[in-house]
């Protein structure tokens, strides 16, 4: 709590989060893989270092596969991206991929008789 001379209430300060996930324990539950039939996430953006890892390191405590595509993803220098990249986010990633890899991957998963072709 913080207390400030002349005010009269009390004011709480709630740090402010650099993940896609800023939610309570209540509402956590709304969100997690248990909930929802979404199991998998596939992660790009900027700010390697700290968005991209606070995302992908929530996203797996709430229990989703992760996975961060390399070559989609960037950061202020090649020394931040390397520390993302290949010392912490194995740690929480499921895997780093580059965006063929992912491409392929989500190519393999089409149905059965589903063509790319629109019908005719």
């Amino acid at each position: 709590m913080l207390h400030r001379a002349g005010w009269d209430a009390d004011m709480t300060l709630t740090p402010l989060r650099n993940t896609t996930y800023r939610c309570t324990a209540r509402e956590r539950e709304s969100i997690g893989p248990w909930k929802h039939s979404i199991h998998q996430l596939i992660v790009i953006g900027l700010i390697a270092h700290n968005c991209i890892e606070a995302t992908v390191r929530y996203a797996a405590e709430l229990g989703y596969e992760v996975a961060v595509v390399r070559d989609a993803v960037a950061d202020y220098t090649e020394e931040m991206m390397h520390a993302a990249l290949d010392i912490n986010m194995p740690n929480y990633a499921s895997a780093i991929v580059t965006t063929g890899e992912i491409v392929a991957s989500i190519a393999s998963l089409k149905p059965e008789g589903l063509t790319d072709s629109p019908a005719a």
